[in-house]
């Protein structure tokens, strides 16, 4: 995005106080980096949210408009515009601000960001419509021919007077369809009271927090909010029943709790991400990528600050094609996609653990834990869409290797994995390199460790495996050579500015040891470092229950399939922390040092979650103190999750 004034000024970032003076928080605001289109929650006139550099902003047009719909006009309110001109003539743009029609205030826009507040008296019809009229209007250019008025940050309205504020009866319509749809859709499956009353309760309340949070209550989110509950109930009810029809009997207590858990999972995400007060982040960066795929252009680059480029994979765009045909809201779409691969690779290890340990509750508790884990929900909610999509693909890839009987007797199952781990590697480089590891380990170590039937899967493995690889460089990879070239040249100019650094800091004037000691603590500083960042990402509480699972693992001296699995896991942590820590790196780069450790951590931290799960379980099962312990540590996980969870849309 660009600043359409030129004068390369970044503005002040809005004050996020609340407006009223008993303290409490605005309840609705419509702020830059909210929903792309706010013309389609009821605010006409306003473009899509833009970004220079760390700065958000919308643009208005000559005549905007923020209808809030069902605002419970009875108390007096106060609004706060924050905004700025961006017009090649300041002098000349006048912002008026109106409510109901009625101009409140006449201001001159100025070059930086500021405040403009007007007070809104009672009265006994809910609504409010907020008008804001900019002239002149400009023109950015010939290539963007939008007419342009002012740049807001945010604008946020909170009543002046204690009392109570009524939610728009939409909202409060919608929540309650929500927690009916789920407990209709429990109660079909067979579930006991108890759990019908729980399922409704859960949905419920996260869908009351969805619709009292900003904007929500006042546009078509309530809308949004009825059809994905009833959907995404239906979707969980015929999962169930055509598990019934598939096994000849009704799926057992924890079977549907996973179900419906996972479900309602998928709900809360998908709504949280299309919360109107969910930051646009880099999403509108992917749906212009998608556009780019759908009008033929497949082969593109991401810059860094080195100079060095790397092949930007488009696996999620390609798989997000035949559903680019029912809706042009793209980003909406890659959200939804996203957030349905990450709960259905997560539901997987239901299957796996019930196959390979046959301890359901062990196997219900990895779902449950798998969705509390908070590094996939900055990931997702920062919009790191290709590498959420590319670690599900893969989560998905190493269930069904380490599921399947895979031989070459099989040959549609060995193209099934192929087709996966290709898919997989064409969704992100960092996916690329960490699963084609993750499967050649698991091949090494069913060599090396596994029994029989393992022996004999570990070769159709890696062939697959070096068949996807083939694939992915061949369509994609391959194609990026020049790339490749100018990578190396910069990397060897690097490289020799620091063996020329070395080289002087080991002179005699330096000291024969003191280099060597001081690489040292810096090594050992980045390792702590990694290991701090891998606890912040997964999270300390199953940090501890997945220590006890480790040591019953080896307690109870297993070696089977999901054990092989966790540890060729372990093998790509170790590796990759590794390449990410032992070297050196500079200043400018730390954060992509730290994105890197990030990357490998959403690679294995499914090993976690298994690990956790049965520690918990067998802490559960142990004694009262265990049980207790594990209750604290799951509580405390899933209080982080919902942290994580909530921090989408509540965010100030």
């Amino acid at each position: 995005m660009h600043d359409a004034r030129g004068n390369g000024r970044s503005g002040r970032r809005a004050c996020r106080k609340p407006l009223s003076p008993d303290g409490q928080h605005p309840a609705a605001r419509l702020r830059a980096g909210d929903g792309p289109q706010p013309a389609a929650d009821g605010a006409p006139g306003f473009h899509g949210s833009e970004r220079a550099g760390t700065l958000t902003f919308i643009w208005t047009d000559g005549g905007a408009a923020l209808r809030l719909t069902g605002l419970d006009r009875r108390l007096p309110w106060q609004c706060e515009f924050r905004l700025r001109g961006g017009g090649p003539d300041l002098s000349r743009t006048i912002v008026e601000i109106s409510a109901d029609g009625t101009r409140l205030a006449r201001e001159r826009a100025r070059a930086e960001f500021e405040d403009i507040r007007v007070g809104i008296p009672p009265r006994d019809r809910a609504g409010l419509t907020l008008g804001i009229v900019s002239s002149p209007t400009f023109v950015p250019g010939p290539q963007d021919r939008r007419r342009l008025g002012v740049q807001v940050d945010r604008i946020a309205c909170a009543p002046t007077e204690r009392g109570i504020v009524l939610p728009p009866r939409r909202a409060l319509r919608a929540a309650a369809v929500a927690g009916a749809a789920f407990g209709v859709a429990v109660a079909l499956s067979g579930a006991s009271l108890g759990a019908i009353v729980l399922t409704v309760a859960l949905v419920g309340g996260g869908s009351a927090l969805l619709l009292s949070s900003g904007l929500a209550p006042y546009g078509e989110y309530p809308d949004h909010v009825a059809s994905f509950a009833a959907w995404i109930a239906a979707l969980a009810f015929t999962s169930w029943w055509l598990l019934a029809r598939a096994s000849g009997q009704r799926p057992g207590g924890a079977a549907t709790f996973v179900l419906v858990f996972a479900a309602g999972a998928l709900y809360l995400k998908i709504l949280g991400l299309l919360h109107p007060s969910k930051p646009v982040v880099d999403a509108l960066f992917h749906a212009h990528r998608l556009e780019w795929v759908l009008g033929g252009r497949y082969y593109f680059t991401q810059p860094m600050p080195s100079g060095v480029s790397f092949p930007y994979a488009i696996g999620l765009y390609v798989f997000a094609m035949p559903w680019a045909l029912i809706t042009s809201d793209y980003m909406s779409l890659l959200r939804i996609i996203v957030s349905a691969s990450e709960v259905l690779s997560g539901l997987l290890l239901y299957p796996l653990i019930v196959r390979i340990w046959g301890d359901r509750l062990t196997a219900a508790a990895a779902v449950v834990l798998f969705n509390v884990v908070p590094l996939p929900y900055q990931l997702i909610g920062n919009a790191n869409m290709t590498n959420a999509f590319g670690q599900s693909v893969a989560l998905v890839t190493l269930v069904v290797a380490t599921l399947w009987p895979l031989t070459f007797r099989h040959p549609a199952r060995l193209a099934g994995l192929c087709l996966l781990a290709s898919l997989a590697f064409l969704s992100h480089i960092s996916t690329f390199a960490q699963l084609l590891v993750a499967l050649m380990s698991l091949a090494v170590l069913y060599l090396w460790r596994g029994d029989r039937d393992q022996r004999l899967m570990a070769l159709p493995i890696g062939a697959a495996t070096v068949l996807a690889g083939a694939l992915a460089v061949g369509l994609y990879y391959g194609h990026f050579v020049d790339v490749y070239r100018n990578a190396l040249r910069i990397r060897g100019t690097a490289a020799a500015a620091t063996t020329i650094t070395a080289v002087d800091a080991s002179s005699p004037d330096a000291g024969a040891t003191a280099p060597a000691r001081q690489v040292d603590a810096r090594l050992v500083a980045r390792v702590r470092d990694a290991l701090d960042l891998t606890m912040t990402l997964t999270g300390w509480p199953l940090l501890v229950l997945a220590g006890a699972g480790a040591w019953r693992l080896r307690a109870d001296r297993a070696r089977d399939r999901l054990v092989l699995l966790l540890g060729a896991l372990g093998i790509v942590y170790v590796v990759f922390v590794g390449v990410g820590v032992v070297p050196r790196v500079d200043a400018p780069f730390l954060r992509y040092a730290a994105e890197f450790i990030g990357r490998v951590v959403l690679t294995t931290y499914p090993a976690v979650v298994v690990l956790a799960s049965r520690g918990a379980v067998w802490a559960w099962r142990r004694d009262p103190v265990t049980r207790a312990a594990a209750v604290v540590l799951i509580g405390l996980a899933m209080a982080e999750g919902f942290r994580n969870w909530s921090a989408w849309f509540t965010a100030s």
